[in-house]
């Protein structure tokens, strides 16, 4: 019987911590027969390189700028990948750099989060999303624990106390914002509208 996947977050404070959690999270998938994906920073894909060592050759490695552009792109990455060998199970560590994310962005990036929960339903793949705990904004950090249902720590995953149900997310996030009072209002009654109000938006 097939186990359920998993969509877990890592709070790490230091490159250490980082190499280490996540690390060790690779390497017990490895050790079991299962696949590896990283999509991640140079910076931490070269952490994890030299933490695995001679495992890392096993491991698939996608730099964040091409597995991220545009962010839901990264979800096509991860179905591929799972695609080649659906009767393997697949470990994942995710991670993009959000500090260059503008808050439109970062509004997409929750929805990314929550929905990861849905896509991936069904799937064998247990996904790590790690985040900096020491660099990124609460705002952030608060994204982890309302779209994961799990927290590893020091190699255990306890359970997320903060973990909000995806439909409930994804249904707050589409919610229409009324306009402010003062707006400006364009008419798109015609089809050819569309573009004279993109060129005047611009």
């Amino acid at each position: 019987m097939s186990v359920a996947p998993t969509h877990t977050s890592l709070m790490y404070d230091g490159d250490r911590a980082y190499a280490a959690e996540a690390g060790g999270f690779l390497r017990a998938g490895l050790e079991q027969g299962q696949r590896a994906l990283v999509m991640a920073p140079p910076s931490r894909m070269a952490l994890l390189a030299t933490e695995l060592g001679a495992d890392a050759d096993a491991v698939d490695f996608v730099d964040e700028a091409v597995a991220y552009e545009p962010q839901w792109n990264a979800y096509r990455v991860l179905l591929d990948h799972l695609a080649t060998t659906p009767e393997v199970r697949t470990r994942v560590v995710a991670e993009q750099v959000l500090a260059r994310r503008a808050p439109a962005e970062l509004v997409d990036y929750r929805r990314l989060e929550s929905a990861a929960n849905l896509v991936f339903a069904g799937r064998a793949v247990d996904l790590l999303c790690p985040y900096d705990a020491a660099a990124l904004p609460q705002v952030l950090l608060d994204i982890a624990l309302r779209a994961h249902d799990g927290l590893r720590l020091r190699g255990s995953v306890v359970p997320n106390a903060g973990f909000r149900d995806p439909l409930e997310e994804l249904a707050a996030l589409a919610a229409v914002v009324p306009p402010p009072t003062d707006a400006t209002t364009l008419d798109c009654s015609d089809q050819s509208d569309v573009a004279l109000v993109r060129r005047t938006v611009r």
